[in-house]
């Protein structure tokens, strides 16, 4: 990771990262959930730049299961939500590109 750049992970249980992702100056480990929304919006507060990289789990292709891809668009919409609020009052910081 480049100096000074902060990296904060959104994720379910914390304590399955623990191992792998170890906490310090440049790393934080927050919990949130995409489906709920829990936690998403208190997890992207202070936040510059936001990345939505989720690989969900169902099984089947998303082109086969609809049940699948609403689940995914759901979870994806909640993530826009929470981001959307935690910059409320930001000014003119960069909106998502579509």
């Amino acid at each position: 990771m480049k100096k000074g750049i902060k990296i904060r992970l959104i994720v379910r249980d914390p304590s399955k990262v623990r191992d792998i992702a170890s906490e310090g100056k440049e790393l934080e480990v927050m919990q949130g959930d995409l489906l709920s929304g829990k936690g998403l919006e208190e997890a992207l507060k202070g936040v510059h730049t936001a990345y939505y990289l989720v690989h969900s789990m169902g099984g089947k292709s998303v082109f086969q299961n609809r049940e699948y891809a609403d689940k995914d668009k759901h979870a994806a919409e909640n993530f826009i939500k929470a981001a959307d609020a935690a910059r409320a009052g930001k000014g003119d910081l960069p909106r998502r590109p579509w």
